[in-house]
C-alpha cells in the first residue's frame, strides 16, 4: 500500500499566518487538486514539502532553490513580521502527518525568530535572531504520537512519504518539466517512464513468470518421458503376465491329464492285483482237488491189492 498524506498545518509560513490550528489542511481519500488564485499559496505547499524533504525552498525571485538557512526571514509570514516588536519571538514551521499499513507518522521542520532590532526594513536578516531546531518525527500506532529519537529512523520514516528515487518525477514545479525529462532523448523518457510507473517490478514478474514457465514445461516433458517409459514398461509386463498366465493355464490342463491318467493307471493296477490274487485262489484250490484225487486214486489201489 502507498503513503498517504492525511494532513499539512504550516505555521507563520510566508502568507500562512497564524498557528497550526489555524492553516491545516485535511486531505481526502484519491487524488486531490489544489485550486487557487495566483499568489494565494499554492506553491508554498510546494516549498513545505521542499523544506520537509530538502531543507530547502524554491525563491522565486532567482527562480532557484535555497538552504532554509539563507532564506528564513523571507519564509515568515509578513504579518507576523510586521505586528512584531523587539523581543518579539515568532515560531515558523511545517507539518505534515501521513500514514502507511501500520502506522500513521508527523514530520515537522520548523525555526524559531527573535526580533532584535527595530532599524531599517523588517525583512532585513539584520533584524532578526534565527534559531533552527532538529526535526521533530514520531509515530503513532493506535492511541497517541510517541517521538522517534534515533536519526536513521527519523530518515527512513521521512523517506516514506514520497520514495526518494520518484521525487524528481512526481514533486516538482511545472516551469522544472523540462529540467526533469529531455523530452529530446528517448532514454530520458523512457526511464522517466520506468521510475513513475515502476515497470521494473512488472518486468521482474514477468522474468519470474517466464523463468516458471520454462521450469513447468521442462518437468512436464520429464515428467511424460518418464510416464511413457512407465507405460512402455507395463505394456511389456502385462503382455509377460497374459503370456505366465497362458503357460499356467496349459500346465494346469496338463496336470488334470496327469491326475487322470494316474487315476486310472493306479485302478488298473488295483484291478490286476485282485485278479493275480483271484488266479492264485483258483490255483490254490486245484492243487487241493488234485490231492484228493490222488490219494482218492492212492486208497483204491491199496484196497484192490487186499
Amino acid at each position: 500500500m502507498a503513503t498517504i498524506i492525511n494532513k499539512i498545518s504550516l505555521q507563520n509560513f510566508f502568507n500562512y499566518y497564524g498557528t497550526y490550528d489555524e492553516n491545516t489542511y485535511d486531505f481526502k481519500e484519491g487524488v486531490n487538486i489544489i485550486v487557487a488564485d495566483n499568489g494565494a499559496g499554492k506553491s508554498k505547499l510546494f516549498n513545505a514539502l521542499l523544506w520537509i524533504f530538502y531543507d530547502e525552498m524554491l525563491d522565486s525571485d532567482i527562480k532557484g532553490r535555497r538552504s532554509i538557512e539563507s532564506m528564513a526571514v523571507k519564509t515568515i509570514s509578513d504579518m507576523a513580521k510586521n505586528e512584531s516588536s523587539v523581543g518579539d519571538l515568532i515560531e515558523c514551521g511545517v507539518r505534515v502527518e501521513f500514514q502507511d499499513t501500520r502506522f500513521t507518522y508527523q514530520v515537522e521542520k520548523k525555526f524559531s525568530a527573535l526580533r532584535i532590532s527595530d532599524k531599517g526594513n523588517i525583512t532585513d536578516d539584520c533584524c532578526w535572531e534565527i534559531t533552527h531546531q532538529d526535526s521533530e518525527v514520531s509515530k503513532k500506532d493506535i492511541l497517541r504520537f510517541k517521538p522517534v529519537f534515533n536519526e536513521s529512523e527519523k530518515t527512513e520514516i521521512i523517506n516514506k512519504l514520497i520514495r526518494k528515487d520518484l521525487r524528481q518525477y512526481s514533486f516538482f514545479q511545472g516551469e522544472e518539466v523540462e529540467d526533469i525529462i529531455d523530452f529530446s532523448k528517448k532514454q530520458s523518457i523512457k526511464e522517466a517512464v520506468r521510475k513513475i510507473t515502476n515497470i521494473s517490478k512488472i518486468e521482474a514478474l514477468e522474468e519470474l513468470a517466464n523463468s516458471l514457465k520454462e521450469k513447468a514445461e521442462n518437468d512436464y516433458n520429464r515428467k511424460s518421458k518418464e510416464n511413457a517409459k512407465n507405460a512402455h514398461e507395463l505394456e511389456q509386463k502385462l503382455a509377460s503376465k497374459e503370456r505366465y498366465k497362458y503357460q499356467l493355464e496349459e500346465e494346469t490342463q496338463k496336470l488334470e491329464v496327469y491326475k487322470t491318467n494316474h487315476a486310472e493307471a493306479k485302478q488298473e493296477s488295483y484291478d490286476l492285483e485282485d485278479k493275480i490274487q483271484n488266479s492264485e485262489k483258483n490255483l490254490n484250490s486245484r492243487k487241493k482237488g488234485r490231492v484228493c484225487f490222488d490219494n482218492l486214486r492212492l486208497q483204491k489201489v491199496i484196497m484192490i491189492n487186499f
